[in-house]
């Protein structure tokens, strides 16, 4: 399996992150009886070596509309590393509620996806958390998107909507032409029916408090 080190490397949330896959990779390897060996390599590298068949499969936050699906399997979704909403601590309102009303978000390859699939709300962008943040403390705007590994600077003063705004989720890819990966497919699909998967994900408190 191969997976880019250098995404659980940036503060305590992704260190979290670490341990949860750690912790699913272990699960797995015990309910199946398969040794998974990790390959560190850098982002833009996994692709290749999973068509290169050096790897059977990767570990990405790649979102499966970036992905080509007719070259692609998805294992069920493992750990979220989109955005989350976060507003005022009394408002309960999340993008559907928030026609008209001011967004800030960062401009990256979800602005495009987020900007599309909610065509009412005004959005705009921010280049720094900080920024944002003193743009919602004045009510500047109504909300703010911000990616996964900061919704603990908002937890205390904001309410963050623990649900997921995008499909940006880490999880197992492999080739439609490799078979050797069926049974760790299958196993993480049941992990997550018998919520086992769910377990280990709040053990490792990486999603917001409901």
């Amino acid at each position: 399996m191969a997976l880019d080190p250098s995404a659980f490397v940036m503060n305590m949330q992704t260190a979290r992150m670490k341990g949860c896959l750690d912790e699913i990779i272990q699960t797995l390897e015990k309910n199946i009886g398969i040794q998974i060996e990790q390959v560190h390599a850098p982002q833009d590298s996994l692709e290749d070596l999973l068509e290169g068949g050096q790897v059977d499969m990767m570990f990405s936050d790649l979102s499966a509309f970036m992905m080509q699906k007719e070259k692609y399997r998805f294992s069920e979704n493992l750990i979220y590393n989109g955005v989350y909403l976060v507003t005022q601590k009394d408002d309960r309102r999340n993008l559907e509620n928030l026609d008209s009303r001011r967004v800030l978000l960062m401009n990256n390859e979800e602005a495009s996806f987020l900007i599309a699939k909610y065509p009412k709300v005004d959005f705009g962008f921010y280049k720094e958390d900080t920024a944002a943040y003193i743009q919602l403390s004045k009510s500047v705007c109504s909300a703010i998107l911000v990616p996964v590994v900061y919704f603990r600077m908002f937890e205390a003063e904001y309410r963050v909507d623990p649900h997921e705004v995008t499909d940006k989720y880490f999880r197992f890819l492999s080739t439609k032409t490799n078979r050797h990966v069926d049974v760790a497919l299958k196993e993480i699909a049941k992990m997550r029916k018998e919520g086992t998967l769910n377990a280990i994900i709040m053990k490792w408190g990486i999603i917001p408090s409901p």
